[in-house]
């Protein structure tokens, strides 16, 4: 079993090392898992997990019924980068093409750690927000937020079409507010949360997590939970 694991691994680092020297081209398809078993002599099933590692980080992408295309080299971004700027000043900075989507925007059921957190009851309306940063088009992070909706009771109409937290708290809590120092964590992904950063099954990533608090009262204003690509960042 530990021979395989270095050997399908070792073909990684191998077709990463061409990819250095540029041996494939944007858009280009590679070859097939049957010709890659017989250029490295290995079983089907180790091509099978190369290139699930490969996709896995970023370097190829595959279509059913056409194979796996080269979709050229990302560069890693240097979190201290994301650290007291926005992804926008980020993008701008690296001159990486930067969008933002949202992907989703509903009041949810109740959950105790959530609702107790803002002191709220069964009945309120708390609402997850989650929006995803794209950056050289491809997913980077996702921004998950958690709002009370007597904080903000613009939400029924808004929810849906925040792509900038930082502009939504700016417009509509004009007081001073601050984040708390929050935590960092590695953690198994959800379904939903892989499938919006096109990330496998088994997908662990870093996770941070804080809050947002008025300066005023002292009143929770949003949980805060970011997801980063590790493939994606320098940590």
């Amino acid at each position: 079993m530990k021979s395989e694991n270095k050997n399908w691994l070792s073909i990684v680092d191998t077709i990463i090392d061409e990819i250095k020297q540029q041996k494939y081209q944007k858009g280009e398809k590679l070859p097939s898992e049957n010709e890659m078993a017989d250029r490295f002599c290995v079983p089907r099933s180790d091509i099978r997990k190369v290139y699930g590692r490969l996709k896995e980080w970023g370097y190829i992408k595959s279509s059913r019924g056409r194979g796996s295309f080269f979709v050229g080299e990302r560069k890693k971004i240097p979190f201290s980068m994301v650290r007291g700027r926005s992804f926008t000043q980020t993008a701008a900075l690296l001159g990486l093409p930067y969008t933002a989507k949202n992907v989703f925007a509903q009041r949810i059921a109740y959950q105790p750690e959530i609702f107790d957190s803002f002191g709220a009851e069964e009945g309120d309306s708390i609402w997850k927000v989650a929006v995803l940063r794209i950056l050289d088009d491809a997913p980077a992070a996702l921004h998950i937020r958690y709002l009370p909706e007597k904080r903000f009771p613009c939400l029924p109409q808004e929810a849906a079409h925040i792509t900038s937290f930082y502009a939504f708290l700016n417009q509509h809590y004009p007081a001073p507010y601050h984040n708390t120092a929050g935590r960092y964590m590695l953690e198994h992904l959800p379904k939903e949360e892989r499938e919006w950063l096109e990330l496998p099954e088994y997908a662990t990533e870093r996770i941070y997590t804080a809050e947002t608090v008025s300066n005023v009262d002292g009143a929770l204003l949003e949980l805060c939970r970011t997801i980063y690509r590790s493939d994606r960042f320098i940590f």
